[in-house]
């Protein structure tokens, strides 16, 4: 894998690391087996200490916040779950759905290929009916998304986690855009992004120049989600990271006297 597609191979060891500590949030049993796969993988460079921990522990809240928004919804009638850029994310191998749920994951061919592997050798057996789609967000991805079944009609839970800052702007309002126009009455979307003032983070800025010198450079953020979420016709419920860190005893991300650096939503309507 490379480009955005490596990028979930990262999140995978931070999800590994948080499923051995004694306080996890979650348990990821298949995040440490995509790891072993590729040992080759280094972590981005980052200061030891308390600024690594603070970003591990956002890494760990964010999982946490999709997890249960996601099922969450899946309770509150959308019988569809479709993941933006799924990544090696595991929700329909670790999560209880409610009977019935329909979760479709799109991503980069590659990324899902490795996935399926690890996980047929792990014999992994998914707790609802899960269904891959190949396509990149860059291009269209809404006609495979109809075709591996997704119906338009139906309430559906929309994730995108971690995938927004790799998409230009354009990108960013066509996927939304074509959201939108796919989310039936009873939808949420479950959704996170960064703001400008993460381009002044000394630590996110190393992290960004690795991540850049690996074809996966951050091209986009949102400065005014509320304003922006609005546009496209959702009713929004705002958080900022430090919130969801403070509310699960985790350390705070330093934010220098500034705005957040990022913010997660959940939307419905």
């Amino acid at each position: 894998m490379e480009g955005v597609g490596v990028t979930s191979l990262l999140v995978a060891l931070a999800r590994a690391a948080e499923s051995r500590r004694p306080d996890r949030l979650f348990v990821d049993p298949y995040a440490a087996e995509f790891a072993a796969a590729v040992p080759e993988v280094r972590e981005p460079p980052m200061e030891e200490g308390a600024r690594r921990s603070a970003l591990a522990d956002y890494l760990a809240v964010r999982t946490r916040f999709f997890d249960d928004s996601l099922v969450e919804a899946a309770c509150a009638g959308c019988g569809q779950i479709v993941q933006l850029g799924a990544g090696l994310d595991t929700r329909g191998f670790r999560l209880n759905w409610p009977a019935g749920t329909r979760l479709f994951e799109i991503d980069q061919p590659e990324v899902l290929t490795f996935k399926d592997s690890v996980l047929r050798r792990c014999a992994a057996q998914p707790r609802c009916e899960r269904r891959t789609v190949p396509a990149d967000l860059d291009s269209d991805w809404i006609t495979p998304l109809r075709d591996a079944g997704f119906d338009p009609d139906q309430p559906t839970g929309w994730a995108a986690e971690g995938i927004l800052y790799y998409l230009s702007p354009e990108t960013n309002d066509r996927v939304m855009r074509t959201v939108a126009d796919a989310a039936a009455m009873g939808s949420r979307l479950v959704v996170e992004h960064v703001t400008r003032h993460v381009t002044r983070s000394e630590t996110m800025s190393r992290v960004r120049a690795d991540l850049a010198s690996r074809a996966a450079e951050w091209r986009s953020f949102v400065d005014e989600p509320m304003t922006w979420l609005r546009w496209y016709g959702w009713h929004v419920r705002l958080f900022t990271p430090n919130e969801l860190l403070a509310a699960s005893g985790r350390r705070l991300l330093a934010e220098n006297g500034g705005p957040p650096n990022g913010w997660l939503a959940v939307c419905e309507r």
